[in-house]
């Protein structure tokens, strides 16, 4: 009986073969894990990375060899998602405001890749300006006033553009639609400035006519090109 049941275990698999068998399962996750790392969103991989450098104290980490030039820094991305939040409060309170007053049509907010767009008609009710003038008329100052209390919020760079529709204007004061606008721009910035503003924080353009955001051929049209839009730029 011994001998038969040591031919037993001498026919059946050597014990090498297991630890064997285990080396080489463990190969296998290796390299499955190589290349599941090899392809990878360089935003997440630079938002956990920018998180393990801050974390260790580590401002200047380590860097992999291999950088895209298209990386992005982390802490810009960061900081300028933080940013557009900001900005984006300020667009849903103007438009909220705007919802109050009862003048969805008259102020508009849009975020854009510069910053956020405060588009106000100069047309409608309460209007702007009358025909022709560069002078803020009275109704509409609580506007302008909600928006610099907004404005006031944060130190961004602010400008204000001018537009017109494609009627011609021939006046002593205005020879054409290229000073109308740049006037009525900067009428809002020197507005801006009574209520606070740093003025090294505002400039104001006049582009006339040749900004249209709809067709010219409609008095509707054209009402939606007389405007004044308010960009509140990024400051990154």
């Amino acid at each position: 009986m011994p001998r038969r049941a040591k031919r037993d275990e001498e026919e059946g698999t050597p014990e090498w073969m297991t630890t064997f068998g285990d080396l080489m399962s463990q190969l296998l996750t290796f390299f499955v894990l190589l290349v599941s790392f090899s392809v990878f969103d360089d935003i997440k991989y630079n938002l956990v990375k920018g998180s393990l450098k801050y974390s260790f104290g580590m401002v200047k980490g380590w860097e992999l060899p291999y950088k895209s030039r298209r990386e992005p820094d982390v802490q810009l991305v960061i900081e300028r998602r933080r940013e557009e939040q900001k900005l984006a409060g300020i667009g849903y309170r103007l438009k909220k405001f705007a919802a109050e007053m009862g003048i969805r049509g008259t102020l508009q907010a849009a975020m854009r890749e510069e910053g956020l767009a405060v588009i106000l008609k100069t047309s409608g009710k309460p209007v702007m300006f009358d025909s022709g003038s560069a002078q803020i008329r009275p109704e509409f100052i609580p506007i302008l006033r909600k928006v610099a209390e907004e404005i006031k919020r944060l130190p961004n760079k602010v400008r204000i553009e001018g537009h017109t529709d494609n009627r011609p204007i021939h006046t002593w004061k205005f020879p054409s639609n290229w000073e109308l606008s740049a006037a009525r721009a900067t009428s809002v910035l020197r507005f801006f400035i009574g209520e606070g503003i740093d003025p090294d924080r505002l400039f104001a353009v006049g582009y006339g006519e040749y900004r249209p955001i709809a067709p010219n051929d409609t008095e509707e049209g054209r009402a939606q090109n007389r405007r004044v839009e308010i960009l509140i730029l990024r400051e990154k």
